[in-house]
């Protein structure tokens, strides 16, 4: 989801939904958690970790980043453009 990188790229800790759109970015490696608590946000405001925030801003913009999304659309039109 659009929002989600966003939220990473601005380095604010993720509280989400166990939605299978969200599973595409989210690991232990990008700061989730997966709690099945009824408050998981207290859990998750006291693990954010500015290191990690960090992280998954790089993450995105290494991946998302409008120049990256620029360069990606371009190979494509130029693979379907051949005769």
């Amino acid at each position: 989801s659009v929002s989600v990188l966003e939220a990473m790229s601005a380095e604010c800790v993720l509280v989400l939904s166990d939605l299978p759109v969200t599973h595409e970015w989210i690991s232990v490696k990008t700061g989730v958690i997966e709690q099945p608590e009824i408050n998981p946000l207290i859990k998750a405001i006291a693990f954010c970790d500015s290191t990690i925030l960090s992280q998954n801003k790089e993450f995105v913009d290494s991946i998302a980043s409008r120049e990256n999304s620029i360069q990606k659309f371009l190979h494509l039109y130029k693979e379907i453009s051949k005769p």
